[in-house]
């Protein structure tokens, strides 16, 4: 991917360029993780906007301490650094901004396939896990500072390991051919800036209305699992807090990320 920077390069000489999320691309051929640089490179000042992309991520990192498995050179594995210091206490309103921008490219991309959203920000491509993003922020003085959205999207992948196997899909998989990365890495762009600029004039409303318009299990049973639990019940919806709400027999229990599994098919 070393034409990743050239590439960039001849789309600015093209007047090609992000109005806001314009800090830069900065590749390294093999990284531990994107975010954990992006992390130091937000502490360091860096600007808004600014990537951290790799070919090869060898300790990529997901919610609640998971991994993330991403072939060498098949995926689009990158970190982007943001300063939503306007947001205040709104977490949950920038983990939907961007599982949005993320869920709006790929439905772009692949028009024809069932791209939704499973609480609180995977991607799901026809039911299966095709993206997982990973939201940090650091704080200064009970006020953020900054954030570093990192970002895994299963791109020409076509084979994992056998306990992802049923649950994992890639873009090649799903459509049956191969796809550019960088376009589609312009594309992720462009849609993370469409929607940062909507999460920055506040239009929470918006937010809300079109994840719940593509999130998976809104107003349909799916099979759950919690302490004490187990079985398929409909999703209600998403407080400001993140917890999702569950219709439960005789009532609507609300739920924290650790404390839900989801059964997929």
């Amino acid at each position: 991917m070393h034409e990743f920077n050239e590439w960039l390069q001849a789309k600015k000489k093209a007047g090609i360029s992000l109005q806001n999320l314009n800090g830069g691309f900065h590749y390294q051929r093999s990284l531990p993780s994107t975010n954990l640089l992006a992390m130091e490179k937000l502490a360091a000042g860096s600007q808004e906007g600014t990537i951290v992309l790799t070919d090869h991520q060898t300790r990529g990192r997901g919610q609640q301490g998971t991994t993330w498995e991403s072939a060498d050179a098949e995926n689009l594995t990158f970190s982007i650094i943001l300063r939503p210091v306007h947001i205040e206490h709104r977490l949950f309103a920038l983990s939907k901004m961007v599982a949005l921008a993320v869920q709006d490219a790929l439905s772009a991309a692949c028009p024809n396939e069932e791209v939704l959203i499973k609480w609180p920000n995977d991607i799901l491509l026809n039911r299966k896990k095709v993206a997982g993003i990973l939201i940090e922020n650091q704080w200064e003085g009970g006020r953020i500072k900054g954030t570093v959205a990192g970002i895994g999207l299963n791109v020409n992948q076509v084979s994992f390991s056998s306990d992802l196997a049923n649950k994992a899909t890639s873009i090649a998989l799903s459509t049956g051919h191969s796809f550019e990365r960088k376009q589609l890495l312009w594309q992720l762009v462009a849609s993370l800036e469409k929607w940062y600029e909507t999460l920055y004039e506040l239009s929470v409303n918006v937010l809300d209305r079109q994840y719940l318009s593509v999130l998976y299990g809104y107003h349909e049973p799916v099979a759950i699992r919690w302490e004490g639990g187990e079985g398929s019940y409909p999703l209600l919806g998403v407080n400001d807090r993140g917890h999702i709400a569950v219709q439960l027999p005789g009532e609507i229990r609300h739920f924290d990320l650790k404390e839900i599994e989801f059964l997929l098919p």
